[in-house]
């Protein structure tokens, strides 16, 4: 016993001199310095009215027209408080689900990353048959945003959003998409713990009044 006591006290490692030169973040610190970032979440929001960003569809020669159509359905979350879910499955579950479960509504899933880095999905939503000024100025500022850096604003009294282009577009930083979720993994992290896919689903059940 006395031997691997002895043991552990040489591999305590003797704290190292101080020096300043060891603690100085010098101005090319992050120069051939290869960063790993673990994404773990994905915001699920519209962008935020002081948020520069860019969308980057999935596909870059069909631009906008890659990123996904789906059913998005607002509904109490475990804890009874209200939460964006996508509903997920066959062709013939989505559109029941779309009818039972209210309110629900045709969504397009963009990819996007703030000037500072911060990658989210945005619900731009739209309706078929009716044109709301939330969704036309949202569906507009998304279109220009795959190609320039972007501003939106909500105007809540005129029902609608003020759309910016950046004045400066050479000064939004240069993106490299690698370092980021794919798009279909920056789905799922962003509605992690709330996709409906059956009938089963708490938040359908809750909807249905089959559960409290």
């Amino acid at each position: 016993m006395k031997s691997d006591a002895k043991d552990e006290v040489k591999e305590i490692k003797k704290e190292p001199k101080f020096d300043l030169k060891d603690v100085e973040v010098e101005d090319d610190f992050e120069d051939n310095i290869e960063g790993i970032v673990s994404w773990k979440t994905i915001e699920l929001q519209k962008p935020d009215k002081d948020d520069w960003f860019r969308l980057y569809p999935p596909d870059l020669e069909k631009g906008f027209a890659s990123f996904k159509k789906g059913i998005i359905t607002i509904q109490k979350d475990a804890r009874n408080n209200k939460q964006t879910f996508l509903i997920m499955g066959n062709k013939n579950f989505r559109f029941k689900a779309m009818k039972d479960l209210k309110p629900s509504t045709r969504t397009i899933l963009c990819y996007g990353i703030t000037s500072t880095k911060m990658p989210f999905i945005w619900n731009v939503n739209f309706n078929p048959d009716h044109e709301l000024k939330w969704h036309t100025t949202s569906l507009g500022c998304a279109k220009d945003a795959c190609t320039k850096c972007m501003k939106i604003v909500a105007d809540k009294p005129n029902d609608t959003n003020i759309v910016i282009t950046a004045p400066n577009q050479h000064l939004f930083p240069k993106m490299d998409m690698t370092k980021f979720p794919s798009y279909e993994a920056a789905i799922e992290m962003a509605f992690k713990g709330r996709i409906i896919f059956d009938e089963d689903h708490y938040a359908y059940q809750k909807a249905m009044g089959l559960i409290a």
